[in-house]
């Protein structure tokens, strides 16, 4: 598998999580950085991608969810999902007035 392959499947599986996260009015953006270091952390030669949405979970998913759940983010808000190249990092996006 390419890595434009993995990247496509990774895009793929995070629009849905994306679209899951819109439902419940909170709306979220994933830099390109952030997808590639997923897809980079979910694919290994041995087992293709079939890790790839482990590392999602664990990656964004997780994190996302708890940071909901301690009300750092909530219905109404835009988030920034960026990478710090070792981590996925959530932002508001803040609106200009």
């Amino acid at each position: 598998m390419e890595k434009e392959d993995i990247l496509k499947i990774t895009n793929k599986i995070i629009g849905k999580l994306c679209k899951r996260s819109k439902s419940i009015g909170v709306n979220i953006t994933f830099s390109q950085d952030a997808i590639s270091l997923i897809a980079e952390r979910g694919y290994s030669k041995k087992f293709g991608a079939r890790e790839l949405r482990r590392t999602i979970i664990q990656m964004a998913e997780t994190p996302l969810a708890q940071k909901m759940l301690d009300g750092e983010i909530k219905s109404g808000d835009n988030i920034i999902a960026t990478s710090n190249g070792d981590e996925i990092i959530f932002s508001q996006l803040h609106q200009a007035n």
